[in-house]
C-alpha cells in the first residue's frame, strides 16, 4: 500500500514539475520540487523504502526531462546519501536541518548540473542560465522547503495512521 502511495506522490510531483510549472512563466526557474521529497525520504524513511523510490524518481525524470540520461538519478542518489549521512550527526527533526536541507539540496543539484555540463559541453551557454536561476531557486527553496518537508511528514503520518 505504501508503495502505491509513493507512486502517486512521484507521478503528481513529476507532472506538476514537467507540465504545469513548465507552462507558467514565473515558475520556469523554480527549483526541482522532487528535491524536498528526496530529502524527506533520506531524513525520515528507511533505506528499504527510500532507495527504490529515489531510483524510480530519478529514472522517471531522466526519461521525461530530455537531459543527459542519469543526471537526475545521480543527483537524487547523492542527495539521498547525504541525507542518510547527516542524520548520523543530527536529529532529523532539528530545525536547522529542516530549514537548510532543501537549500543545500538545490545547491548540490546545481553543482552536479554545472559539472556535468562542463564535462559534456565545455563551450555551452548553459552555465550562465544555471547561475542566473540559482538565486531564485535558493530563495524559493529557503521559503518553501521547510513547508514541503513538513507537508510530506504530515501526509505520511496520516498514511501510517490509516494503515494501522
Amino acid at each position: 500500500m505504501i508503495f502505491c502511495f509513493y507512486a502517486v506522490v512521484i507521478i503528481c510531483l513529476v507532472i506538476t514539475q514537467t507540465v504545469i510549472m513548465a507552462a507558467l512563466p514565473f515558475f520556469d526557474s523554480c527549483y526541482d520540487i522532487l528535491i524536498p521529497f528526496i530529502i524527506y525520504l533520506g531524513l525520515f524513511r528507511s533505506l528499504r523504502e527510500g532507495l527504490p523510490v529515489v531510483l524510480l524518481s530519478g529514472f522517471l525524470l531522466d526519461g521525461l526531462s530530455g537531459a543527459a540520461f542519469g543526471l537526475y538519478t545521480t543527483t537524487y542518489i547523492w542527495l539521498y546519501i547525504c541525507c542518510r549521512w547527516i542524520i548520523g550527526f543530527f536529529h532529523a527533526e532539528n530545525i536547522f536541518i529542516l530549514i537548510f536541507a532543501v537549500v543545500s539540496g538545490v545547491i548540490l543539484q546545481n553543482l552536479i548540473f554545472l559539472s556535468i555540463f562542463f564535462i559534456l559541453e565545455p563551450g555551452s551557454h548553459m552555465y550562465s542560465y544555471i547561475l542566473n536561476s540559482l538565486q531564485i531557486q535558493l530563495i524559493g527553496a529557503f521559503i518553501t522547503g521547510p513547508f514541503f518537508l513538513l507537508f510530506f511528514k504530515h501526509c505520511f503520518m496520516i498514511m501510517e495512521k490509516e494503515r494501522g
